[in-house]
């Protein structure tokens, strides 16, 4: 611990002027004071008188005694003789020069001391920063004695902004503080500005290096070459740096389309090598909807849906199969859209070669003769009544034209329909000709066995 600082130098001196002034007032007085003392005890004593009356005569004390800079009077100089700074005064630290790591303090100048301690303030250079901290030369001679006081960031602590690496000669210094960029970071390649309009770009394996230029970051660009043909260099490849086929791409105009797919023109300057980025399909590959079948004169159409590629097949006009037309399920796999191509013909549209057509001909699907007809009789018979009992015999000549008689047909083993008639010139119904056997829902079996 150092001692109690004494007042400043300048209060030192003060106090010593006023002193030295209290000093002349009482020289006299004490001088002939202490004199007069010395000739009293010397009475008959030669040779003390002789030194009494020598100290009168020269003043030869301490108390009289001007004590030099970097001097201050001893606490009982008046009581001492001399005329001496060695003899009378006593060293302050203003004369004092501090050791090594110390700095003076001009506030500890009127100390009476001599040491370190004392007199000086221990400077920054005895502190021990933390990691990434330093002392700055211009701390190193100022008094200092804490990590706050004294210590300082060092450019390992300063972030780099993007592409700018650390200064290694700087990196365990501190910096100035409006300078901390400048002074701890430098650019690199990545940083580097390249001249695009010279066909020059920033080398990708250049971006991390220090003191960059043209020479060491640049190299050519794609926007230097000239691509083959079919080849077409992209927009965004220009300012990049390579070379080759790096820098060129296939374009459309350079593909050979598939089989079933056609150029498309539109699309030359395209890049793309794939039948679906440079081509148009055919009708030749589409596979056609349900209800449609591929229409093979139309296998080179620049195409891709139905109505382009395919024809409709009946299996969509069924459902307009109504009237004198049938659904066809046979016909649902053709190509068609009419009645005519996709339906079954119903007997109500035919006309018979002979004979006529049978009775509910719209009900009856078909388109032949032998189908749809029947001989003429068959219209008699089904307008005409059964008479079971005595056959045509003895009918009246109103009844007679109305009726037909069933006979066992002994030939055939078979029963006949046949149709009576009235004789005019005889006046009696006799029994006419045999029904067809091919009349629509007419059968004299049929009748027979219904009767039975």
């Amino acid at each position: 611990m150092k001692r109690a600082r004494q007042q400043p130098l300048l209060l030192a001196v003060g106090c010593c002027l006023l002193l030295l002034a209290v000093v002349d007032a009482r020289k006299a007085a004490y001088s002939s004071g202490k004199a007069a003392s010395l000739l009293q005890s010397a009475s008959g004593d030669s040779d003390a008188a002789g030194d009494a009356e020598e100290l009168f005569d020269q003043g030869n004390d301490c108390f009289s005694h001007q004590c030099s800079d970097g001097y201050v009077p001893k606490k009982n100089h008046a009581n001492i003789s001399g005329a001496t700074d060695e003899a009378c005064c006593e060293a302050t630290c203003l004369l004092y020069t501090c050791g090594a790591n110390y700095v003076t303090n001009p506030s500890y100048a009127g100390n009476v001391a001599a040491s370190d301690a004392e007199c000086c303030d221990k400077t920054c250079a005895a502190v021990t920063c933390p990691a990434q901290f330093r002392v700055p030369a211009a701390k190193m001679t100022a008094a200092g004695l804490t990590v706050k006081e004294c210590c300082e960031e060092t450019c390992a602590l300063v972030a780099c902004p993007v592409s700018h690496v650390h200064i290694d000669k700087n990196y365990n210094s501190t910096y100035p503080v409006a300078n901390e960029t400048g002074f701890c970071c430098e650019p690199t390649c990545g940083a580097f500005t390249c001249p695009t309009w010279q066909g020059l770009g920033l080398k990708t394996d250049a971006v991390a290096l220090r003191s960059p230029s043209v020479t060491k970051c640049c190299a050519a660009t794609c926007s230097s070459q000239d691509c083959p043909n079919g080849y077409k260099m992209p927009d965004e490849m220009a300012d990049v740096v390579a070379h080759g086929s790096a820098c060129c791409n296939l374009t459309c105009a350079g593909y050979t389309c598939s089989n079933g797919w056609t150029a498309d023109s539109s699309r030359s300057f395209v890049f793309g090598h794939t039948d679906e980025v440079c081509c148009t399909k055919k009708c030749s590959i589409y596979n056609c909807s349900v209800g449609w079948t591929r229409n093979t004169d139309n296998s080179n159409f620049v195409g891709f849906d139905d109505p382009t590629c395919c024809l409709k097949t009946c299996l969509l006009h069924q459902d307009n199969c109504t009237g004198d037309y049938a659904p066809s399920a046979s016909k649902e796999s053709k190509a068609g859209s009419t009645d005519e191509d996709c339906c079954e013909r119903r007997c109500s549209l035919h006309t018979c070669s002979a004979g006529v057509r049978i009775p509910d001909a719209v009900k009856v699907v078909g388109d032949s003769d032998r189908v749809c007809c029947e001989p003429s009789e068959c219209p008699i018979f089904r307008n005409k009544t059964w008479h079971q009992e005595n056959g045509c015999n003895l009918l009246k000549e109103e009844v007679c034209n109305n009726s037909y008689t069933i006979l066992n047909n002994t030939d055939t083993a078979r029963f006949d329909a046949l149709s009576c008639f009235f004789n005019q010139q005889w006046g009696v119904c006799l029994t006419g000709p045999a029904e067809p056997r091919t009349c629509s829902n007419f059968s004299a079996e049929t009748i027979m066995a219904s009767a039975s």
